[in-house]
């Protein structure tokens, strides 16, 4: 998973992303894009030592707000193994489907 991710951030356009600062330090991202009937969120990143105090879950709630004031779905998919898994199903996410070993999840407000 690594491998691929290192290989495949040049290719996303930085414009796209949003830019998560906490005191004038860039600790994480994340892409959104918008569809006719949903949202998806297509990454979200945080660097390792502002993980488990809440950001992420700040950013999921204000996405998950953002669809909702639109009449959307928000939906997103993880790698089977990875541990985000809990976290989005902790958020209120179900479980969608499964493909070609990962677990697609949507939030339907």
């Amino acid at each position: 998973m690594r491998a691929f991710s290192m290989r495949a951030l040049p290719l996303l356009p930085p414009s796209k992303f949003k830019i998560i600062s906490i005191n004038n330090e860039d600790i994480g991202a994340y892409l959104i894009n918008k569809y006719s009937d949903y949202f998806n969120l297509d990454m979200l990143l945080i660097v390792k030592r502002y993980q488990n105090k809440g950001i992420g879950r700040q950013i999921v709630e204000k996405i998950k707000l953002l669809a909702s004031k639109e009449n959307k779905s928000l939906k997103l998919s993880v790698i089977k193994t990875n541990p985000a898994s809990n976290f989005y199903k902790h958020m209120g996410f179900q479980v969608a489907g499964e493909k070609e070993g990962s677990i697609k999840f949507e939030y339907a407000s």
